[in-house]
């Protein structure tokens, strides 16, 4: 049987909360909390890598794998990169799709798993994985394929959430059960992914570290912010040689 990165159950979590993805005070809500830390950590390590040299990302080629509804897609679309957004799940693609017609955004969304969309040979200045590894069916077979789409000289930003007692206590017990931040069940500590992890998948397929942050929620502020603890929410970036 043909290796695939494409998880049936995890898909149709995403598939039951479909029609949430633009509610910001749903299910989904802490997604977008998290653009107002992961927009600007993008902004600053494409500058600091001499991709753009302003607060603009125009004329940069951004594929947003794992795109759900297009929380991520349409901000990054909003500063000017085209912007093509990619998703296993039909329904989350479909919604994307409806959201931008309706607001006059002019994104790519695909469904397809990555493995099958890397076959087209088409490449992208930036590729953004953010929130989705420790959803898939293979991780290697997933990271392989992103670091095929990415340009040389192009960067990747991974987040996720790292494989600790701590995440367990934080991502799981506490956010999922105790405060209902995220829905019940949407995670699965099994399938959490050690930073090391991802830059020794990278690393072979050619890829360089260029550094790594952690994120943290203030319950208080109701905001997330980069933090050098990266023991639960991490996000790193790395380039392609």
């Amino acid at each position: 049987m043909p290796k695939s990165t494409f998880d049936s159950t995890e898909v149709k979590k995403f598939a039951d909360l479909a029609a949430n993805w633009w509610n910001c005070d749903g299910p989904l809500k802490q997604l977008h909390l998290m653009n107002r830390a992961r927009i600007p950590y993008i902004r600053t390590i494409l500058q600091q890598e001499k991709l753009i040299s302003g607060d603009r990302l125009d004329q940069l080629d951004i594929l947003d794998v794992g795109c759900g509804g297009g929380i991520l897609s349409v901000p990054l679309s909003r500063l000017g990169a085209n912007v093509t957004g990619l998703d296993a799940c039909a329904e989350n693609v479909q919604i994307a799709k409806d959201y931008a017609k309706h607001n006059d955004h002019h994104i790519n969304y695909v469904t397809s798993t990555i493995e099958d969309f890397a076959k087209e040979r088409v490449s992208y200045n930036v590729v953004c994985t953010l929130e989705i590894v420790e959803h898939v069916a293979d991780l290697n077979l997933f990271l392989e394929s992103v670091a095929q789409v990415a340009k040389p000289g192009g960067i990747i930003f991974i987040s996720t959430i790292n494989k600790t007692f701590k995440s367990y206590m934080q991502a799981i017990l506490i956010a999922e059960y105790l405060l209902k931040m995220v829905p019940r069940g949407g995670h699965d500590w099994n399938k959490f992914v050690e930073p090391s992890a991802i830059v020794d998948i990278l690393s072979r397929s050619n890829c360089s570290f260029i550094e790594m942050k952690g994120m943290k929620f203030n319950p208080l502020t109701t905001e997330w912010y980069l933090d050098r603890n990266v023991d639960v929410n991490y996000i790193m970036a790395l380039r392609k040689l």
